[in-house]
């Protein structure tokens, strides 16, 4: 594993570790909180019960997928081995953030996960050619 490669990757686990937190603060607390009504500025929230539950649940999948992901980049960047599995899975759960970001509307949040999903993809091509 190069120099580079551990950097790129060292670099891709904390911010993979960052977007969790953020995805779990607004999956759990935020989501929740505006469906129930209170909104900023005290505007009514239009949306249901459904979207909290859709919330939760793609919150839940994140956070298990992205924290399952930082324990593989932590053992690859410890022992030297071959991500796998792990940056796949990373992968994976950028393009629904992504989607639902561009959905939503928050641009910074879209640019921030497909820049995520660039550097994660950069990682896997380093890894696929050292540990072929």
């Amino acid at each position: 594993m190069t120099r580079s490669h551990r950097v790129l990757l060292g670099v891709g686990m904390m911010l993979t570790a960052g977007q969790t937190v953020l995805i779990a603060f607004y999956c759990f607390l935020l989501a929740p909180l505006f469906a129930g009504g209170l909104g900023p500025e005290d505007e009514v929230s239009s949306s249901g019960d459904y979207l909290v539950v859709c919330a939760m649940a793609f919150g839940a999948f994140a956070v298990v997928t992205n924290v399952w992901s930082c324990r593989g980049m932590v053992r690859a960047l410890k022992n030297g081995i071959s991500t796998g599995r792990t940056l796949p899975a990373a992968c994976a759960v950028q393009v629904p953030v992504v989607a639902c970001a561009v959905v939503v509307g928050w641009l910074t949040a879209a640019i921030a996960a497909a820049a995520l999903l660039l550097l994660l993809l950069v990682c896997q091509g380093l890894d696929r050619r050292t540990f072929r």
